[in-house]
C-alpha cells in the first residue's frame, strides 16, 4: 500500500493490520507502557546484520563490485553503534551497552543468533528498557546502491527509517503496537529537530525479535550508498 500519514508522521504498512490516521494520533498521545529512569535503566545497542557497511567515497556509487559488507568494525554498522552509544552517554547521560557480536554469518541465522545475544543481555541486565538493532538499508545484491541524503544544518545526513516488527508471520508478537508507539514518538521528535531526516516508518510482516521488549526497534541508518560521515 501507499503512505498513511497523520501530520508529519508517515507510515508504510505491509501487513493486514489496520493502521489509519486516527490510530496514529491515538498512539502519539498515549504514554509508553514502560518508564525509563535515567538513573537506573539501560539502553542496549546491537546489530542483527553486523557486517552491513557503507561506501568510502561517493565515486564508489558508479563502480561495479564495491562490497556493501565488511567485517571491519571501523566501516560497518558497529561503528555507527559506537557513535550512538557515545552520544547517548555523553550528551544525554544515559547508560548504554553496545554489543558488536557478528550475528550475520551465516546470514540466514542472523535473527536466531541475535535473539541468543539479546536474551542473555536481558538476563544479565534486567534494567535494559530500550533496545535498538542498528542496520543500514540497501536494495540487495546486483542492485544499485541506495543513497539516502537530507541536508541538516547545511550538512549531508543519511536518512533514518524505523522498522516495526509484527505478529503477522507465524511468530507471535502480541505487543507490537507498543513498539510502533515508540517509533511514532521518536519520529515526531526527529521531525521537530531535523525535518526531512526520517523516512516513513515501515511496519513489517516479520517479527525481527521485537517481542523481547516494549522498547525495541530496528533502525535503518542510511543505505549502502551513504558515507559513514553522513551516517
Amino acid at each position: 500500500g501507499g503512505i498513511i500519514s497523520s501530520g508529519k508522521i508517515e507510515i508504510i504498512n505491509e501487513t493486514a493490520n489496520k493502521i489509519d490516521e486516527a490510530f496514529i494520533k491515538k498512539l502519539l498521545k498515549e504514554p509508553l507502557k514502560f518508564e525509563f529512569d535515567k538513573q537506573k535503566d539501560k539502553v542496549l545497542i546491537y546489530h542483527s546484520h553486523t557486517t552491513e557497511s557503507y561506501i568510502k567515497s561517493v565515486d564508489d556509487l558508479d563502480k561495479k563490485n564495491v562490497p556493501n559488507w565488511s567485517r571491519d568494525s571501523r566501516y560497518n554498522v558497529v561503528k555507527v553503534g559506537d557513535e550512538i552509544t557515545q552520544m547517548l552517554e555523553k550528551k544525554y547521560g544515559l547508560s548504554v551497552l553496545h554489543n558488536g557480536t557478528v550475528h550475520d554469518y551465516p546470514y540466514k541465522s542472523s535473527y536466531s543468533n541475535s535473539l541468543k545475544t539479546v536474551t542473555q543481555y536481558l538476563k544479565s541486565y534486567p534494567s535494559i528498557k530500550m533496545l535498538f538493532d542498528i542496520h543500514r538499508d540497501g536494495l540487495g545484491t546486483g542492485q544499485p546502491k541506495l543513497r539516502l541524503v537530507e541536508k541538516v544544518d547545511g550538512k549531508n545526513a543519511a536518512k533514518i527509517m524505523f522498522v516495526v516488527g509484527t505478529n503477522s508471520s507465524t511468530l507471535p508478537h502480541p505487543n507490537w503496537k507498543e513498539n510502533l508507539k515508540l517509533a511514532i514518538k521518536l519520529q515526531d521528535k526527529l521531525n521537530e529537530i531535523a525535518p526531512g531526516l526520517t523516512r516513513p516508518i515501515f511496519i513489517s510482516k516479520n517479527r525481527y525479535n521485537h517481542h523481547m521488549s516494549y522498547g525495541v526497534l530496528t533502525i535503518e541508518m542510511g543505505g549502502d550508498g551513504n558515507l559513514m560521515s553522513e551516517v
